[in-house]
């Protein structure tokens, strides 16, 4: 008998494998039955991720049990080879096409979390160099993070209660005996994130129509997006670090940094979930560059040679932006990703735009558009400098064109929410 071992909520960093047999369906073509695929379990028999490339897919795609097609073609869920599979191309298709089914979690209280941890975000990134900024500039922070504590301060969800205070206690760069001590800030955020995050899975569970598959679904993606938030945050860090670029650099920081950094490519080499792959695989290389350089500008700095290891170390910083530059653009994609599934809906339903959705969508589109022509201000640099493959004309082409068949005249025909939908999918398959 086929057995599988149980997986309650699916993490990126701790997978479950299993090997088995199923028949997947394909457009246009006979089923195929594949013999002993290696996957890793999303949802217990229902719902997988393929594990490299064969048969037609890609590594990184999601494989949905299709129930009612299995029986219409003589199978049965005692027959697992005879399980029909239905492949998507990537995490975030196969979430819009769960989305059809039922509402989302997101489209309620998730806004204003999201909002909420991209300010804590703000805060912990700020902190940072506080100790380094004038008065105004730290009153500037305090006042920021402080309203933001006030503008939640009636919550009543003990997790969200937590979060508050949490922000609160990080809105005040002294600590509890008076003294200057932004150190400690990170921490602080840190915890509201976690309190946040716990919220999230809280209303996953409120709404009794959303789907396992779906809930599955968007908690994978949202692990993945908090691993990227990590690389984006480690990159940012480096790049300020005096360790590595200031006149705190010592041979053994620069190797005990390296060792973390060779760690975290090894890991990134392990995840799957497209689109996310071609990221991660390119992060892991860079970062595996990294820590050959450095270890070799370790090495002149040991022996004496120290204008060698800091010419060594300015590739490293270079490296660090182009890393720092490819997990933030990410961030950009999210967004639009957020529009699809609204639209797939809109689409699927034929249900009418509201005027302030509209204006919604559209001040979106040109805040995404808008930001992807400025500079990177972390680096100072174009979003895609020194990118293989060049994306942010691509993207933002692509973007203008889905703004302005939202923004189509009534004389026209109105929005085109279909056309609107098509030139969204050219934009994110770009990322």
């Amino acid at each position: 008998m086929y057995k599988e071992e149980r997986v309650r909520l699916p993490d990126p960093l701790e997978p479950v494998y299993v090997t088995r047999d199923l028949t997947l369906a394909r457009d246009g073509e006979d089923p195929l039955e594949i013999r002993e695929i290696r996957l890793i379990i999303l949802v217990n028999r229902c719902l997988y991720l393929t594990t490299e490339d064969g048969h037609g897919l890609k590594t990184g795609q999601v494989l949905w049990r299709n129930l009612a097609l299995t029986e219409r073609r003589g199978g049965s869920r005692s027959e697992p080879a005879s399980e029909q599979f239905i492949a998507y191309d990537s995490l975030n298709h196969a979430r819009r096409v769960a989305s059809l089914l039922e509402p989302s979690y997101r489209e309620v209280e998730d806004p204003d979390l999201r909002k909420w941890l991209k300010e804590l975000d703000w805060m912990v990134r700020t902190s940072w160099t506080l100790h380094e900024v004038s008065e105004d500039d730290q009153r500037a922070y305090e006042w920021r993070a402080a309203s933001v504590a006030d503008d939640h301060a009636r919550v009543q969800n003990r997790n969200k209660v937590a979060a508050v205070g949490r922000t609160a206690q990080a809105a005040s760069i002294k600590d509890t005996l008076g003294r200057p001590n932004p150190g400690r800030l990170p921490l602080v955020c840190f915890a509201g994130e976690r309190a946040l995050r716990k919220r999230v899975n809280e209303i996953r569970g409120i709404g009794r129509r959303i789907s396992w598959r779906q809930l599955v679904l968007e908690h994978y993606i949202d692990r993945l997006r908090e691993i990227v938030l990590d690389l984006s945050r480690s990159a940012e860090h480096r790049l300020r670090c005096r360790v590595l670029f200031g006149e705190d650099r010592t041979v053994s920081k620069v190797r005990l940094v390296a060792a973390s950094m060779e760690g975290s490519a090894r890991t990134l080499r392990t995840l799957v979930g497209r689109p996310f792959n071609h990221t991660f695989q390119h992060v892991a290389t860079d970062l595996d560059t990294c820590v050959d350089v450095m270890r070799r500008a370790a090495e002149h700095a040991k022996a004496g040679r120290i204008d060698e290891g800091t010419a060594l170390m300015a590739g490293v910083k270079s490296l660090l932006q182009k890393i720092y530059r490819s997990v933030q653009i990410l961030q950009f994609h999210w967004q639009l990703e957020e529009i699809l599934v609204q639209t797939s809906r809109i689409k699927r339903t034929s249900s009418d735009l509201s005027p302030s959705q509209q204006r919604v969508w559209h001040d979106e589109l040109r805040g995404v558009q808008r930001r992807l022509y400025q500079t990177d201000p972390v680096t100072g640099q174009a979003w895609d400098d020194g990118f293989r493959r060049k994306l942010v004309h691509g993207v933002a082409s692509q973007i203008h064109l889905a703004d302005t068949c939202l923004m189509q005249p009534l004389s026209a025909g109105g929005p085109n929410i279909k056309q609107m939908h098509e030139h969204l999918k050219s934009a994110c398959k770009r990322f």
